[in-house]
């Protein structure tokens, strides 16, 4: 096993080991969470049955029914403008953050505030990589692609809610610990990210509007999964696809195209390589970008997670009520 491989490696039995030890606590702990927020009469449910139907497939469940995501799911809230008169017209700034970039070298932007002045998203106007759009349209696309039928179904819906959330003390090495998490390939996570902070710090706002709120945020943050997860799909269905006009192709055109399109695949990653500036000696020494290059290539989320500031570790039963069944820890030296 190569260095690269071996270090990767290590890093995913540290972090399972470390959520599997806290794992039964933490679910403990939201069980007993879960009891009181009911003793409270929490409701946060999407806006309405008819927001969360589907034309054609209104019997099923929202959260199991396929959601195709568009263009747009690589942007992601990095700032809350609150309207104090209508907090559905809150303006929420959306911004596209590089975080293959950030996969393939933690240390270069560690924190995701780096990202968003890297990205300069909130610049007035907005810049071609961000735009804005209110609180009222964030919670409609929550709803439509069924996150809080899935939330109250008491299910972790990767893609419209954190796996897991790291709180911790100051000056703790929480951020080295996040930046370890960022290397893995399946992760996409929030270094101290804004909004979820914004909701929670809020005054104007009662309990269990907080709580739909950050859950409304939390699905916003998760879009470039919901993406990651559809162009997977659609590569999986490519690749079958491939594989049967292979497995069908009449007589020596069949085969030739089959070969052909065989041929052009195994270039493919050699052409992406020559792009992307890499060395086409084996064994030649990378630069740093083709390094952070190669390494971005095979970042594809399905995970979430964030890690809070040390503030914020106040307001954990907003967390337990909004995800009860979520993992949590909390670092400290």
């Amino acid at each position: 096993m190569s260095a690269p491989a071996l270090a990767r490696a290590s890093v995913l039995c540290f972090l399972a080991a470390a959520f599997a030890a806290l794992g039964a606590s933490a679910l403990a702990t939201a069980s007993e969470t879960r009891t009181d927020v009911h003793r409270r009469e929490l409701v946060a449910q999407p806006r309405s049955a008819s927001t969360n139907s589907i034309d054609g497939d209104a019997g099923a469940p929202a959260y199991v029914r396929p959601f195709v995501p568009p263009p747009d799911y690589a942007f992601v809230p990095v700032t809350i403008l609150w309207d104090d008169a209508n907090i559905r017209e809150s303006k929420v700034r959306m911004c596209k953050l590089d975080f293959a970039r950030y996969h393939a070298a933690p240390s270069v932007t560690p924190m995701v505030e780096d990202l968003i002045a890297e990205a300069d998203c909130r610049a007035r106007p907005p810049p071609p990589n961000a735009f804005d759009m209110t609180l009222d349209a964030l919670e409609a696309d929550y709803a439509r692609r069924g996150c809080g039928a899935a939330l109250e179904a008491g299910e972790l819906e990767p893609s419209c809610a954190p796996s897991g959330l790291i709180s911790h003390e100051s000056r703790c090495g929480s951020t080295l610990f996040s930046n370890m998490m960022a290397s893995l390939p399946e992760t996409l996570i929030y270094s101290e990210l804004g909004p979820p902070n914004a909701v929670l710090r809020y005054a104007n706002m009662t309990f269990p509007e907080r709580v739909h709120w950050l859950r409304v945020v939390y699905a916003a943050m998760a879009r470039p999964i919901a993406l990651a997860g559809h162009q997977r799909r659609m590569a999986e269905r490519a690749a079958r696809s491939q594989e049967l006009l292979a497995s069908l192709g009449e007589g020596g055109e069949g085969d030739a195209a089959a070969s052909g399109a065989s041929a052009s695949a195994s270039k493919a990653p050699a052409a992406g390589a020559a792009a992307a500036g890499a060395p086409a000696v084996a064994g030649a020494a990378l630069t740093e970008e083709q390094f952070i290059a190669q390494g971005a290539a095979d970042w594809s989320p399905r995970y979430l997670f964030l890690k809070t500031q040390h503030t914020t570790s106040l307001y954990l039963d907003v967390y337990q009520a909004a995800f009860p069944r979520m993992p949590w820890m909390y670092l400290h030296r």
